[in-house]
């Protein structure tokens, strides 16, 4: 008989020299004779092939020094649960400036890549309805695929946003900060909605088939912990055995961050650094 992890044991590592830094993933589709198309792998195949090309037939020291950008330069980008979407996440950073310099960094190779196979990268919040259900190639999502229904997989594949991790040096500060941010959830997400509510009503298909009943929270809200047993005693009840399986708009992470998930796309980066700024003024913080 298999047994359930102690909620204890998921308890993430913290890195207090990150505590104040904030990290951006980006979702984006990509879209083909105006519709999206599921093309993740040939997309990530073409961010292989540009990070790499610089450097071949190189040998000497130049090579080396610039080998770990371009390593730093494919992990960056990943699949998303829909082939017709990609991710991208920056590094973690304490100032505006390198988060805008990393911001363009990764929208130059997205359009470099897109362009490479045809496609364009679209920032867009909601899809069509009549877009491909086909997964991404990933053991995770293969599983997914299997349990999750059809209507709820669509409504997962249709939507795509803007999450902020968020450094933390310990649990109770990851808590705190959690419920700081559960409580401005209408403020950020009025700021950043772009979709007249369709993406978060979309989304609150998926929360409300993973949780269970009872815990199913209203559209744009995630539950406040209140404490660090609070916290523990969330993952039991709700039967989270690993945090990338909680699916609340706000979630403390196996990464030892707490991640804003509300947001919606920015339609350019200067909104998406506008966000930035308006969460740690709202949050009482400052960002150089």
């Amino acid at each position: 008989m298999t047994t359930k992890p102690s909620t204890v044991s998921l308890v993430p590592p913290f890195n207090p020299h990150l505590s104040g830094h904030i990290g951006i993933e980006q979702e984006f589709f990509l879209i083909r004779d105006d519709i999206p198309s599921p093309e993740s792998g040939a997309f990530l195949g073409a961010i292989y092939e540009q990070a790499w090309k610089e450097f071949e037939g190189q040998c000497d020291w130049y090579y080396l020094a610039h080998a770990h950008g371009a390593e730093k330069m494919v992990a960056a980008w990943t699949y998303e649960f829909s082939a017709c979407q990609v991710e991208v996440r920056t590094q973690p950073h304490d100032t505006l400036r390198k988060i805008s310099w990393d911001l363009r960094d990764c929208e130059t190779q997205g359009k470099r890549a897109a362009q490479a196979i045809g496609v364009d990268l679209a920032r867009l919040e909601v899809a069509p309805v009549n877009m491909s259900m086909t997964h991404a190639r990933d053991d995770r999502y293969e599983r997914l695929s299997k349990i999750i229904p059809p209507e709820v997989r669509l409504a997962a594949f249709r939507v795509a946003g803007t999450h902020f991790h968020l450094g933390m040096s310990c649990l109770e500060e990851a808590v705190e900060m959690h419920d700081a941010l559960c409580a401005l959830l209408p403020k950020l997400i009025a700021m950043s909605d772009h979709s007249d509510g369709d993406r978060l009503r979309l989304y609150h298909q998926v929360v409300a088939w993973a949780m269970p009943e009872a815990h199913v929270p209203t559209v744009g809200t995630s539950p406040i912990y209140g404490s660090t047993q609070g916290w523990l005693n969330y993952l039991q009840t709700t039967n989270v055995t690993e945090l990338r399986s909680c699916w609340d708009l706000v979630r403390i992470t196996p990464h030892g961050t707490v991640e804003l998930r509300a947001l919606g796309i920015g339609k350019h980066i200067e909104e998406i650094l506008s966000w930035v700024e308006s969460v740690h003024t709202l949050l009482g913080r400052k960002i150089g």
